[in-house]
């Protein structure tokens, strides 16, 4: 954690007249950045109590300045998703303002080192022996439910740490942007459940809801932003993650960004098999991954592969064995 915080001494950038708009963030991450070509005078920004030098590279924290309006913007909000910075919020108990944040580091996880990873195996092995025991089968949705996702994360997280910084202002911001069918920003709810979904129109018995995340797509990037699972329920949360990851895998994405990496309790992103990369090392593999920002009227060239209108997750082809030995 000290790692983390000490790549950025400065830590929040703020300023009036740093306006929420997406021209402010173009003119952020235009701004010269350390390089021994460029005269110092035109990188430095101010100076620590040391006298040391201040850059826009020392900050990873940036409050922008505006309205509620401005500032809970769905498209500027999303085109800071797209160019790298995870949003969370920050306030206390009074109202919670978005916190964008251009992290030091990130953590990155590759299928390769994912199907390499003994918990995963381990998972997945388990939900493959439950196949045809119609009691205990895992199922997994996308985009079903994204209120009783938050609701159960909601919950978990208040449970856990007293607060959650994903409130539902934030997550109606982001609901807003991914249904603007001209933006490369899809918002996912991933949904485990230990039963099948009834059809529309029937009367059968609804299951239970065990663990889940909410996460976006940006072109062939997947991100998660925070989960939940079900304590008493043994092993869901393993579950969810290692069948969310095979399913990405399944819909051809190039990785899946785990956001931050600093603490104790990410030690399970670590067990997932990711690698840590620096901004300027992520930001590279995110241009080309990513796809442009803008897109036609219809949303064509859109290249979210895990769909808006209620996926289910098809559990024989993600555990299939060809699938699983791709990479071993």
């Amino acid at each position: 954690m000290e790692d983390y915080f000490g790549a950025c001494r400065a830590g929040v950038f703020q300023q009036e007249g740093f306006m929420a708009s997406e021209e402010m963030v173009e003119h952020l991450l235009s701004a010269p950045v350390d390089s021994p070509t460029i005269p110092v005078e035109k990188t430095v920004v101010g100076r620590f109590r040391d006298g040391s030098p201040v850059r826009l590279s020392s900050f990873n924290y940036f409050l922008f300045d505006g309205t509620d309006k401005q500032i809970w913007d769905p498209i500027f909000l999303a085109r800071l998703a797209y160019e790298g910075f995870f949003t969370i919020t920050t306030g206390g108990s009074r109202e919670r303002i978005p916190l964008p944040e251009l992290q030091p580091y990130y953590g990155v996880l590759d299928w390769k080192n994912f199907n390499q990873a003994k918990p995963v195996k381990k998972a997945l092995k388990r939900v493959k022996s439950e196949e045809g025991c119609p009691g205990c089968k895992y199922y997994l949705y996308c985009n079903r439910n994204l209120k009783l996702t938050y609701q159960g994360l909601n919950q978990y997280h208040k449970d856990q740490n007293g607060e959650n910084w994903m409130t539902w202002k934030y997550l109606e911001a982001f609901k807003a942007a991914s249904d603007n069918p001209k933006i490369n920003f899809r918002l996912h709810s991933i949904e485990l459940y230990d039963g099948p979904l009834p059809e529309a129109g029937t009367s059968s018995a609804v299951p239970n809801l065990v663990a889940g995340e909410i996460g976006y797509g940006i072109g062939k990037i997947y991100t998660s932003l925070s989960g939940f699972n079900v304590r008493g329920d043994d092993g869901v949360g393993w579950i969810q993650l290692s069948c969310l990851g095979k399913w990405l895998e399944y819909k051809k994405y190039s990785f899946w960004s785990l956001g931050h990496c600093y603490s104790p309790q990410m030690e399970y992103k670590r067990q997932l098999g990711h690698r840590i990369y620096t901004r300027e090392e992520f930001l590279q593999r995110l241009k080309l991954e990513r796809g442009p920002f803008r897109l036609s009227d219809d949303g064509h060239g859109h290249n979210s592969m895990l769909q808006t209108s209620g996926e289910a997750c098809d559990m024989a082809a993600i555990t299939a064995p060809s699938l699983q030995e791709t990479f071993l």
